[in-house]
């Protein structure tokens, strides 16, 4: 894992401003080529598939979803501390800072997600728990 995360480091620079590219990438090194549509989709629906940071419309979710999170121990207060704004949705595949804590390491801070390759990573994850489970799906997946 380690190897592939250097790899993967070194590759950044090139697909950081093709969210395409990364999918195309993150799906085959994770074994998932057969999710690069499906997360091309998202995509497209949460940016154009265009690299973005915090996501304007949604910045309002930011406080309740962070609350939340740090209630349930998800997030830690001390590391990762309330901004305005910063929890609430980023990136090309529109994910949420706070809400995907089980696919990043402790204490990441929330314009992880503005990285593409991250971003894809966690997006494929998240298709993963969410989407191929039908108890878990929800809106984020069609």
């Amino acid at each position: 894992m380690h190897t592939l995360l250097a790899v993967l480091h070194l590759l950044s620079w090139r697909v950081q401003e093709d969210p395409r590219l990364a999918v195309r990438l993150m799906t085959w090194a994770l074994g998932r080529p057969d999710l690069a549509a499906a997360l091309v989709r998202v995509c497209e629906r949460e940016s154009g598939c265009r690299p973005t940071g915090v996501h304007a419309g949604d910045a309002h979710l930011s406080r309740r979803g962070w609350v939340g999170q740090v209630s349930l121990g998800h997030l830690d207060p001390a590391c990762q501390p309330y901004e305005p704004g910063a929890w609430a949705t980023h990136g090309a595949f529109g994910l949420s800072a706070a809400s995907n804590w089980e696919h990043l390491p402790a204490c990441y801070q929330p314009a992880i997600l503005d990285l593409t390759l991250v971003s894809a990573y966690v997006a494929l994850r998240r298709w993963e728990s969410v989407c191929e489970d039908p108890r878990r799906r929800d809106g984020w997946c069609a």
